[in-house]
C-alpha cells in the first residue's frame, strides 16, 4: 500500500472518530432542545392567513425534484457502472456474510447494499474487517477512499450547521435565534417561564410605595 493510500486510511479512522464524538454530542444538545421545545412542534401549527399562491410553482418545484431524483439516479448507476471489478467482488463476499439468506440479518445487508450503491469504499472496508474479508488496497482505490472522506466532512459539516448544534454550542444571541426559529416554525411562542433561566427577559423592578421595590 503507498504512502498516501496509508495517508487517506488513517485519515478516515480520524474523521469517523471525529464524526461519532461530533453526533455523541449533538444527540445531547437535541435532547435538551427537545427538552423545551418538542411540545410546541407536537402541537398543530398556528394556521395563517390564507395566502393565493401561483399554481405554477408547485408544477415546477415538482418537476425540479423529479429532475434532482433522476440525475441522482443515473449518477448512481454510472458509479456502479464503473465501479472497479475488485470493488465489486468485495461487495459480492460481503453479500455472502450478510444476506438474510444465507443467515445475515436485513438491517446489515442494507448497509452494505448502500455503501456499495454510494460506492463508500471506507465503509465497505469496516466491514469487510468485521467479517474477516481481506481487501488489497492499491492506487486506483484512491479516488473512492477520498471521495468517502468528502462525505464523511460533509456529514460533520450537516450537524454542525444545525439548529440542534447551535442550540448546544451557540452564545445567547445564537440562542435566542433558535427560539425565533421554533416560533416561526411551529407558531408558538414560548411563555419566560417555559425558557432557559438565562435566557428569560429580566423582570422590570417598579418602585412601590415608601420606595420599596417590586416586581
Amino acid at each position: 500500500m503507498s504512502k498516501k493510500l496509508k495517508l487517506l486510511k488513517l485519515k478516515s479512522e480520524v474523521l469517523n472518530l471525529e464524526r461519532e464524538l461530533v453526533e455523541e454530542e449533538f444527540q445531547t444538545y437535541c435532547k435538551d432542545f427537545d427538552k423545551y421545545f418538542k411540545k410546541f412542534y407536537d402541537k398543530p401549527k398556528k394556521k395563517k392567513e390564507p395566502v393565493i399562491e401561483d399554481p405554477t410553482i408547485h408544477y415546477e418545484n415538482a418537476k425540479k425534484e423529479r429532475k434532482r431524483k433522476e440525475e441522482e439516479l443515473d449518477r448512481q448507476r454510472t458509479l456502479l457502472k464503473n465501479a472497479p471489478r475488485k470493488v465489486k467482488n468485495l461487495y459480492k463476499r460481503l453479500a455472502s456474510k450478510v444476506h438474510p439468506d444465507v443467515g445475515g440479518d436485513n438491517k446489515t445487508f442494507q448497509k452494505v447494499n448502500d455503501a456499495y450503491e454510494s460506492q463508500d469504499l471506507m465503509k465497505m472496508l469496516k466491514f469487510a474487517s468485521d467479517y474477516d474479508i481481506s481487501y488489497k488496497l492499491d492506487d486506483s482505490d484512491e479516488k473512492l477512499l477520498q471521495d468517502s472522506l468528502d462525505k464523511i466532512t460533509e456529514d460533520i459539516k450537516s450537524i454542525k450547521g444545525s439548529i440542534g448544534w447551535l442550540w448546544g454550542t451557540g452564545d445567547k444571541d445564537a440562542r435566542l435565534f433558535c427560539i425565533q426559529r421554533v416560533i416561526d416554525e411551529t407558531g408558538h411562542t414560548p411563555s419566560q417561564d417555559e425558557l432557559p433561566k438565562d435566557l428569560r427577559k429580566k423582570k422590570k423592578k417598579l418602585l412601590g410605595q415608601r420606595g420599596k421595590e417590586k416586581e
